[in-house]
C-alpha cells in the first residue's frame, strides 16, 4: 500500500515538474521579444505623405532609439520607421536599409526590400567635399551634421525565391512603394508592400490578414558594401602613390565620412500581429 501510494506521488511530482519546466522555456523564450499589433486601416495609407495615418501609430522600441509605425487591410502592410538618432540615420543612408519579412513568424530573411541602397561610386566626390565642409564647421555651430547623397533612384528586391536578388527601378515598382523624409533633425522611412502575390508583379510578403509575421530592419556592413575607389585615386593607384596622410584607397563605402568609432549595423526583429479588420 506504502509503494503503491509512493509512486503515485512520484509521478505527480515529476508531471508537475515537467509542466512547470515547459512554463520556464516559454516564458523565457518570449522574455526580451518585440511584438507589435498591426491596426486595421480602412482607407489606403499614401506612403509617399510624411503626415499619413502611420504618424499616430508610432510607438517608442526600447533600447533601439526607433520609432514603428504598422497599419495594414486586405491587400497591403504599411509601415514607417523613424529615427533622431545620427549614427542610425547615416547607416541608413550611406550603408544602405533592408526591410525583411519571414511569413511564418520567425526572423528567417525570406523577403525583403534594400532601399536606399547606399551610397554608390558617383556619390564620393560629393562626399569628400561634405566632409571637407563638416570639418571647418565652428565647433558652436547649431546646424545638424550634413547626411550622405541619397539615391531614391533604384531598389533591390530580395526574394521570395529563394536566391532572388533584382534591382529594379523604384517607378517601376507596381505595388511596393517607399518613400525616405528627412526633417526636424529625423529619419523617417515609409513603405507599402503587399501581403499576397496579386500576379502583376511576384513581389509580396505572402500572407493574409490575422496572420503573425516576422519583420525586420536591417542596415548593411561594410564588408557588404562593394570596394570602391575615389575619383581621384585612379593616377595614385598606378604610380604606387598614395594620398595625403598615406591612404591610397577610400575602402568600404561610407567609411571615411563616418569618421569615429564605428557602430555595429542596425538589425532589429520584431513580430507582427496583422489585423484582420474585426
Amino acid at each position: 500500500m506504502f509503494r503503491t501510494i509512493h509512486t503515485t506521488c512520484s509521478k505527480r511530482s515529476v508531471q508537475y515538474l515537467t509542466f512547470a519546466l515547459y512554463l520556464f522555456f516559454v516564458i523565457a523564450s518570449g522574455c526580451g521579444a518585440v511584438r507589435m499589433n498591426s491596426k486595421w486601416t480602412s482607407t489606403p495609407i499614401d506612403v509617399t505623405s510624411i503626415t499619413s495615418d502611420l504618424q499616430n501609430e508610432l510607438r517608442p522600441i526600447d533600447d533601439q532609439k526607433l520609432m514603428i509605425g504598422i497599419l495594414n487591410d486586405s491587400n497591403y502592410l504599411y509601415i514607417a520607421l523613424v529615427t533622431s538618432d545620427r549614427m542610425i540615420q547615416r547607416q541608413i543612408l550611406a550603408r544602405g536599409f533592408t526591410v525583411w519579412f519571414d511569413k511564418m513568424g520567425g526572423d528567417a530573411k525570406q523577403f525583403g526590400v534594400r532601399f536606399p541602397l547606399g551610397m554608390q561610386p558617383g556619390d564620393f566626390q560629393r562626399v569628400r567635399e561634405m566632409w571637407k565642409s563638416e570639418n571647418e564647421r565652428p565647433m558652436d555651430d547649431s546646424r545638424p551634421p550634413m547626411m550622405p547623397p541619397l539615391d531614391t533612384l533604384e531598389a533591390d528586391i530580395l526574394g521570395p525565391k529563394l536566391g532572388a536578388h533584382e534591382r529594379v527601378k523604384v517607378h517601376d515598382l507596381k505595388d511596393i512603394v517607399a518613400k525616405i523624409f528627412m526633417t526636424d533633425n529625423r529619419v523617417q522611412y515609409n513603405i507599402r508592400v503587399p501581403l499576397t502575390d496579386n500576379g502583376l508583379q511576384p513581389y509580396a510578403i505572402g500572407t493574409t490578414i490575422g496572420s503573425t509575421i516576422g519583420l525586420g530592419f536591417e542596415t548593411s556592413t561594410f564588408e557588404d558594401r562593394p570596394k570602391l575607389i575615389m575619383p581621384d585615386d585612379d593616377e595614385n593607384a598606378a604610380s604606387g602613390g598614395g594620398r595625403p596622410g598615406g591612404r591610397g584607397r577610400m575602402g568600404n563605402a561610407g567609411e571615411r565620412p563616418m569618421m569615429g568609432k564605428r557602430a555595429e549595423p542596425l538589425d532589429f526583429w520584431t513580430t507582427v500581429q496583422l489585423s484582420n479588420g474585426k
